[in-house]
């Protein structure tokens, strides 16, 4: 033996002191399989074939770094440090982790007991999380999960992609969307009454019940065309657009709201109303006059407008009669504002000797609903001739 190196062997004691800096090592052939170095570290390089087998126990007090190859264990592993299996560099850090990527969870994965992964994890078995879990991406579940607090519970995603939600327990608020600082509450659902209320301060009350200060409460469509629900300041439930229905308003002579008045200049002829007692029953006015010059005499019908008027569908439809081409019914309309609509002096008795529905144009002009306008027919006759004024009728947009 050369060198500073000395053994002592002492009762069963064997003692191999490296008291220079040379190294103690054990070879084959030549090649050195274990070898223990003056600077306190020990090295096995025995081939890949070779094992190292501890059949007892063994304790590392200091760090295990496995820089190569692989490394089997059969049996039970424990470290009371950190785990760190990393491919390529890594910088020592306070936790266990698989792969080289650094935390970005600073505030929870800090100590030797949190595990970070920097790849995949397959888990064929159970998992439970008994603390906070976060997810930054999105996730994917084959089959439903369960909160149990606050008790929400996916209970089935089926094949065509619907969701059931089923709270732990029936109750008047089984369900509550908030606003972020949880100071609102904008949906309740009531799974014990199968109830369902919207923006209400408590359990709702009705099937369906929606609350609030803002004038449009509820809206199905969009702004153009839609039923609205509005509170009572705004009429209550309201129709917008193509929502809206056709409603059919008609009257009849004598007309309501109707007054007869002759020429300022003066009139010569008779008015009268009456019935044609035959298979259509109809009623309307007639003038006429033995003058061989033309006579006018005016019927004035202030016509109200429907308390749920919200436009005229198309024009009026006028019903009017005359015995001669020459004799004529001049119709016209002002609107709820006085002013003359673009309907002015149309002729509606346009056929002689026979009954004919002349439908005017789309009028024109300010119509506001619970208010009134007016339509003026003159009716012009001579030589005994006759004209009569029928049925009138006009087709306008329902708001309810």
């Amino acid at each position: 033996m050369a060198g500073t190196a000395s053994i002592t062997v002492a009762n069963t004691a064997f003692n191999i002191n490296l008291n220079g800096t040379g190294d103690f090592l054990i070879q084959d052939a030549g090649s050195n399989i274990f070898q223990v170095k003056d600077d306190d570290t020990i090295s096995l390089n025995n081939s890949a074939t070779d094992l190292v087998d501890i059949i007892g126990r063994a304790s590392i007090s200091s760090n295990l770094e496995i820089t190569g190859g692989f490394a089997s264990i059969s049996g039970e592993l424990n470290l009371k440090g950190g785990l760190e299996v990393a491919k390529g560099v890594a910088g020592d850090v306070a936790y266990s982790r698989f792969g080289a990527d650094p935390t970005t969870h600073f505030g929870t994965i800090a100590a030797a007991s949190d595990l970070l992964i920097s790849g995949g994890l397959e888990v064929n078995g159970s998992a439970a999380f008994d603390g906070f879990t976060l997810l930054n991406n999105n996730a994917s579940m084959s089959s439903g999960f369960t909160l149990e607090v606050p008790r929400i519970k996916v209970a089935s995603i089926s094949a065509d992609a619907a969701i059931t939600l089923r709270p732990g327990a029936d109750s008047a608020q089984a369900f509550k969307i908030q606003n972020a600082a949880g100071s609102s509450t904008i949906l309740r659902v009531d799974t014990s009454s199968n109830r369902v209320g919207i923006n209400v301060t408590s359990g709702p009350t009705d099937a369906l019940q929606v609350a609030g200060s803002a004038q449009v409460l509820a809206r199905i469509g969009d702004s153009t065309d839609a039923v609205v629900l509005g509170n009572a300041n705004n009429k209550g439930i309201r129709l917008i657009g193509n929502a809206r229905n056709i409603k059919r308003f008609s009257i009849y002579p004598e007309y309501p709201g109707a007054v007869l008045t002759g020429n300022s200049s003066g009139s010569s002829g008779t008015m009268t109303s009456d019935n044609e007692a035959s298979t259509s029953f109809r009623s309307y006015y007639q003038w006429t006059s033995t003058q061989t010059t033309t006579q006018e005499y005016k019927i004035f019908v202030r016509v109200p407008l429907p308390n749920d008027f919200d436009g005229f569908q198309s024009g009026v439809t006028v019903g009017a009669y005359k015995t001669k081409a020459d004799e004529r019914i001049l119709f016209s309309i002002r609107d709820s504002a006085n002013s003359l609509a673009n309907v002015a002096s149309a002729s509606v008795a346009t056929t002689a000797g026979s009954w004919t529905l002349t439908t005017s144009s789309t009028p024109t002009g300010t119509y506001a609903s619970s208010s009134h306008m007016l339509f003026i027919f003159e009716m012009l006759a001579s030589s005994s001739e006759r004209v009569r004024l029928g049925s009138i009728s006009f087709d306008y947009y329902s708001a309810f």
